[in-house]
């Protein structure tokens, strides 16, 4: 799952550097993966869900990974804003790429990290 998620942290990179509206996308992608690691790691079904708020809230309290993830939860909105045409057929603008790059870089970090602490490997 954590390879996974790096895959589409990179993928958010790469499609931000090109202006795609699939990049925003490709973070909530990301994060959302991140965190099924993460429940997964404590035996916990994360079901069908794709909230990531929610999906943080399964975690037990005494997870630290908690409060760090929690802030995630402002990308569940890129799962669907960016990669369909509004009701009155409206595309909407791509968010800025600069900001997506960050973003996704910011994943990748805690992605790394999170693959460092469950698994012991630093790649």
């Amino acid at each position: 799952m954590l390879h996974l998620a790096a895959e589409d942290a990179k993928a958010a990179k790469l499609l931000a550097q090109e202006r795609n509206h699939y990049a925003a996308y490709h973070c909530q992608q990301a994060s959302e993966k991140l965190i099924r690691a993460l429940l997964i790691h404590h035996d916990i079904e994360p079901g069908l869900d794709h909230h990531l708020d929610i999906l943080v809230g399964k975690l037990p309290e005494s997870e630290q990974w908690k409060a760090t993830l929690a802030p995630l939860h402002k990308y569940t909105p890129y799962a669907t804003t960016y990669r369909y045409a509004t009701p009155g057929g409206r595309v909407p603008a791509a968010p800025e790429a600069s900001k997506i790059g960050v973003e996704a870089e910011q994943i990748a970090a805690l992605i790394a990290a999170a693959r460092k602490e469950l698994t012991g490997d630093e790649s």
